[in-house]
């Protein structure tokens, strides 16, 4: 039923969000230890570029 599915898209959602939360804690943590590694990542390529 539509309940069901309404509530296993929330689900879902839910058990996401936390991993979410972690990678970006995660590349806040890399970037602030290892800035220069920064590099090496895609979002500053186009820096380089």
């Amino acid at each position: 039923g539509r309940p069901q599915q309404f509530f296993f898209v929330f689900f879902i959602f839910m058990m996401s969000l936390p991993l979410l939360n972690a990678q970006k804690l995660a590349n806040l943590a890399m970037s602030r230890k290892l800035p220069r590694l920064c590099c090496h990542q895609r979002r500053c390529m186009p820096l380089h570029s």
